[in-house]
Order: structure tokens, then C-alpha cells, then sequence
């Protein structure tokens, strides 16, 4: 079974009106530019099966409005009903509006699989952020809802959507919420391999993950069988869709060299494992 651990859809009314959502800073930041492709359920199904795979874990948006959240949120776990688990709901909040928390447990007392993907795009994990943070993870803790939080690296080329996040930002993270199981996007921001050194702090394997979200764009091929081999946290099949098309992913994972056995873990098994642990 083949699961995408990090897609992207849109309500109906987003994708044909991008212009009148531009007042939000962050939504500005990763769609003004028109070749930023929005997309609704329709199409990630047509991609998945084009490329095999069974399930997908579509990410809400950290709108400010409360409203636009809110459609949003129930845009998604409308979807995961309608399409009978193909399409699985990450719900989203921005954790620095007081009315966070609210949203959280509305979204998972109504069935949503977990949070994400939460990203502040103008800060690192600060003191104060992880304050912001702390009732969005007791609620996760609390449903066991896995939370994918945006993280990259802090160096390397610019991008929209790039956050002035740090190694030490995304250590303290780990730190501060050692029992939430969280998948870090991105692979970690480049954290695993920071993590390697011998000090370096990787969580609990079973609760924190890494998926491949951009890895095109962000890492040599070599990255895939690095991880895999040398992390003690699993890696997770993840293909920012519609950024990036699955069939790219596949392609560079076997120019990597990677064997079935490691495809198959990366592609799917790793992901069940991590999201349904008791199954």
C-alpha cells in the first residue's frame, strides 16, 4: 500500500478566486504567483491512482481568518467522508490566534485524523511559540492525533514559504512535546542529520518522523538511502502534491538505488506503522 503522508486541497471557491485570499500574509506568500497550483479532491484522486496510491493525507491552510479556517477544516473532513478514507483529513489552525485550541478539538472531536500542516512562516520556535503551541499538542496528546509541523532548513536557496526556523528552534520543539507524535515536513529541516551528532536529541522513534516533502528541491538523491539507513526515526513517503508529482519521488528513489524492500517501507509501511501504531 502506497500513502502520501502530505498533500495540499482547496475548497471550490479558493481555487477559482485565489485573488480574493491574498489579504492573508501567508496564503500571499505561497500562491500570489499563478503557477502555484491549487487543487481540490478531484484531482489528487486522478494523480493517485495514476501513481498507485491508496491513501493520502490531505493538510488544511493556518488562514487567520477564523471563518476562512473553519470552511476549510470542514472542506477537508467533508472530503475524507465523501471518498471513504482514500482522503484523509490533517486539519489546520494558526496557533497564535487565541481561538487555536477551539478549532483543534472541534476538528478532532469530529473525526479528523490530526493537525497540519501548522506552520508560522515568519518565526522560528521560540519561547513564545511554543507557549502558543502547548493546548494545540495536550488536544493531540489527549485524541493521539499525529501533527505534521512545517520545519526547513536554515540554510541553503530561498523559496516562498521558507521560515527563519532553526536546528536549535526545531530541538526545542522536541523537547518541549515529548509525548505528541509529530511528523517534521521537509525531512525535519535537515534536523536528522544535525541529529546524528552525539549529543543531538531525535525524540522517541515511534513519535517523531520525517517525510520527503520537497526533497526534490531540497536534497541530493543520496538523502533517501541516508535516512533510511541512518536515522533512528522513520521516514515517510510525503509529496507536497501539487507541488510535486509522486511519480517524480519514485523515479529519484530508484536512480537512489533503493532496494524494493526499502521502497516499500518508505512508500507505505513506514507510514502505517507511525499513524495507526495499534493496528
Amino acid at each position: 500500500m502506497r500513502i502520501d503522508c502530505h498533500t495540499h486541497i482547496f475548497p471550490e471557491i479558493v481555487q477559482k478566486n485565489r485573488k480574493e485570499f491574498l489579504d492573508d500574509q501567508s496564503f500571499a506568500l505561497l500562491y500570489e504567483n499563478p503557477a502555484s497550483s491549487i487543487q481540490g479532491p478531484e484531482a489528487l484522486l486522478a494523480s493517485m491512482d495514476a501513481n498507485s496510491i491508496q491513501i493520502s493525507l490531505a493538510c488544511g491552510f493556518p488562514w487567520r481568518s477564523r471563518q476562512r479556517l473553519k470552511q476549510h477544516n470542514n472542506f477537508l473532513m467533508e472530503t475524507s467522508r465523501r471518498y471513504e478514507g482514500r482522503i484523509l483529513a490533517l486539519c489546520c489552525v494558526n496557533p497564535e490566534d487565541s481561538w487555536a485550541a477551539d478549532e483543534t478539538e472541534r476538528c478532532l472531536r469530529a473525526g479528523a485524523l490530526g493537525i497540519g500542516e501548522l506552520a508560522c512562516y515568519h518565526r522560528d520556535f521560540d519561547k513564545d511559540l511554543l507557549e502558543k503551541l502547548s493546548p494545540i499538542m495536550e488536544l493531540c496528546r489527549e485524541f493521539q492525533a499525529p501533527i505534521l509541523i512545517h520545519t526547513n532548513d536554515p540554510i541553503g536557496h530561498s523559496y516562498p514559504g521558507k521560515a527563519p526556523i532553526s536546528l536549535e528552534g526545531i530541538e526545542k520543539l522536541l523537547l518541549r512535546f515529548p509525548e505528541n507524535r509529530m511528523i517534521l515536513a521537509h525531512g525535519g529541516g535537515g534536523y536528522p542529520f544535525y541529529n546524528l551528532m552525539k549529543k543531538g536529541i531525535n525524540g522517541k522513534k515511534d513519535l517523531v518522523a520525517y517525510d520527503t516533502a520537497a526533497f526534490p528541491y531540497l536534497y541530493k538523491n543520496d538523502a533517501y538511502s541516508f535516512l533510511l539507513k541512518r536515522s533512528e526515526n522513520p521516514l515517510l513517503f510525503g509529496s507536497d502534491w501539487p507541488l510535486l508529482s509522486p511519480a517524480r519521488y519514485f523515479r529519484d528513489m530508484e536512480e537512489a538505488g533503493l532496494s524494493t524492500e526499502e521502497i516499500l517501507n518508505l512508500c507505505g509501511k513506514n507510514a502505517a506503522r507511525f499513524l495507526w501504531p495499534h493496528t
